[in-house]
């Protein structure tokens, strides 16, 4: 998935985590927590700079990925949701820690549909996914713009997933904007 997807759905469970919990807090309140769950949606995807200054190059490995990172590992967020919540002193805070947990764990179920995620690390390193397919490789030394090319002109629009996406973004806007 991309960074829409992924900011989409974090301002999705989050939506629905408030509608659900109904916690009645004010407009402000509930705009905050919304914005931290749209963020935490794709936080997990900021790893990419650290990729790129522990390669040293802006170029692309295949024997290297960033979901291979500490910050894919579902557990680590569990954690830090639940160390949130479980240490907060008031309502507002704990819906925090739980906004953490369930906006970054929904980044997880969008990769696993088709890129895996390790949500057994740190006891395997294996990736687990709906729809995985090796035919979209990095190419050893692939410059980032060819890369990109090839994902969103040649390779993304015949996946399965770009509907998901796509059909998750248009809710968001509908939700968004209603």
């Amino acid at each position: 998935m991309i960074l829409p997807g992924h900011l989409a759905l974090g301002y999705l469970v989050t939506y629905g985590l408030l509608k659900l919990l109904n916690p009645g807090f004010s407009a402000a309140d509930s705009n905050f927590i919304l914005a931290i769950g749209t963020i935490f949606g794709a936080i997990v995807d900021f790893d990419f700079i650290s990729y790129f200054i522990r390669n040293k190059t802006l170029r692309l490995r295949n024997d290297v990925s960033h979901r291979d990172q500490l910050s894919h590992a579902p557990l680590l967020w569990l954690i830090i949701g639940l160390l949130i919540f479980f240490f907060a002193d008031d309502v507002f805070t704990k819906v925090i820690g739980l906004t953490v947990w369930i906006s970054t764990w929904s980044h997880f179920a969008f990769d696993s549909f088709e890129h895996g995620v390790m949500w057994r690390y740190p006891f395997s390193k294996r990736k687990y996914s709906l729809f995985g397919d090796k035919r979209f490789e990095t190419k050893k030394g692939e410059g980032l713009v060819s890369h990109y090319y090839r994902f969103f002109f040649e390779y993304y629009p015949t996946r399965k997933t770009f509907w998901i996406e796509l059909a998750v973004v248009i809710l968001f806007l509908v939700v968004y904007f209603h």
